[in-house]
């Protein structure tokens, strides 16, 4: 039997508050769990993950349309799998490159492009890769196993500290995340 390959670009988008580093995550209601932006390589993407990418962000966080962007490659393409998918009922082998969003304009759009209805949110460093209560995609522990010292080495989207926004990344409660994963 063929395995089942799907490729995947994803989007790391690392803020800093008050020295502090939060990611922008996406609660997937389907598998319960937080992602990555990102998603599968369509076929308008002509093969390119950056394409990709670069589609997904603009759909997932329609804010950063007001911004000049840059994706910097985090990784190659990366080998994951196979692991079971319950939505294909079968073992899938993934090829994924994960890119990191670059900001050369204040981010404060950014910061409110979670909370209310979306299923963003900004997670702290520390709950992605110490806490161990959140439910992750296994995307989050590959990333943070393939850079050297882990999600903790992965350099800022933006050289700002937003340290006057400190309250609105603190804002994260697991109501919040409950909700948007139902």
């Amino acid at each position: 039997m063929n395995m089942i390959q799907s490729r995947i670009a994803l989007v790391v988008i690392k803020l800093a508050a008050a020295g502090r580093g939060y990611y922008l995550m996406r609660a997937d209601p389907r598998w319960h769990d937080l992602n990555f932006i990102g998603g599968h390589l369509k076929p308008r993407d002509r093969e390119s993950f950056e394409r990709a990418a670069i589609r997904e962000l603009w759909e997932e966080v329609p804010s950063v349309r007001g911004y000049t962007i840059a994706l910097e490659p985090i990784t190659n393409q990366l080998q994951y799998g196979p692991v079971y998918s319950r939505s294909k009922g079968a073992d899938v082998r993934y090829v994924i490159q994960f890119f990191l969003l670059v900001l050369t304009e204040y981010p404060s759009k950014l910061v409110d492009s979670s909370g209310g209805r979306s299923k963003n949110m900004w997670i702290p460093e520390d709950k992605l890769t110490v806490d161990g209560r959140l439910r992750l995609s296994g995307f989050v522990s590959l990333l943070n196993s393939e850079v050297e010292g882990g999600l903790p080495a992965i350099r800022y989207s933006s050289a700002t500290d937003l340290v006057h926004l400190r309250q609105k990344f603190e804002q994260f409660d697991e109501k919040q995340l409950l909700l948007a994963l139902k």
